[in-house]
């Protein structure tokens, strides 16, 4: 049902990702979403650091070329498309 959802949608400013899933399907479900995102665009995943395939694929989502900051909240990460600025990754500790 995602792949509709992203095909109906011009663009996705906000993605909320609950990640209770596998790697793979993490991963697979961030491409869909990514098909309708811009530079103004926010992905949120929850559970990064819920197991170490989730920690994979964050890691793996940060790397993304299209990903231009990340900031891992522990419980949450948070990615941002904005064009024209230099890769940056945060890890914030509280």
């Amino acid at each position: 049902s995602l792949s509709r959802i992203v095909a109906a949608q011009k663009t996705i400013g906000f993605a909320y990702f609950d990640v209770n899933y596998t790697h793979k399907n993490t991963f697979e479900y961030f491409n869909q979403c990514l098909r309708a995102s811009d530079e103004n665009s926010i992905f949120v995943f929850r559970g990064i650091h819920r197991s170490r395939s989730m920690e994979d694929v964050w890691t793996q989502i940060c790397k993304h070329p299209r990903v231009t900051v990340s900031i891992d909240l522990f419980e949450l990460g948070l990615v941002f498309f904005r064009k024209g600025l230099s890769k940056q990754d945060f890890v914030i500790r509280f």
